[in-house]
């Protein structure tokens, strides 16, 4: 296996620990008394399902292009990134 395949499954197994030790963190100092309120609130939770339907719609209308290659990948990444120049030594 290459460095770059452990990098990248270390990194997708660290973010999802994270994600889920948030999500657990925020959900204990809950009672569910306050989460059932909280969804008792019918505007609120109107407007949060017509945030989720527009950002659905506004997600597939610009649709993620995949690099065609690994050189395009480098390519738009270089383009982002600052160039460095060097003066020439003495």
């Amino acid at each position: 296996m290459m460095l770059m395949e452990v990098l990248t499954k270390w990194i997708a197994m660290s973010l999802l620990g994270f994600v889920i030790s948030s999500m657990m963190a925020i959900s204990v100092g809950l009672t569910i008394g306050q989460i059932i309120g909280a969804l008792r609130n019918a505007r609120l939770v109107l407007l949060m399902l017509v945030a989720n339907f527009v950002a659905a719609i506004v997600a597939g209308r610009f649709p993620a292009r995949p690099a065609q290659s690994e050189g395009d990948a480098s390519r738009l990444r270089a383009r982002r990134l600052p160039r460095l120049r060097l003066a020439p030594l003495p």
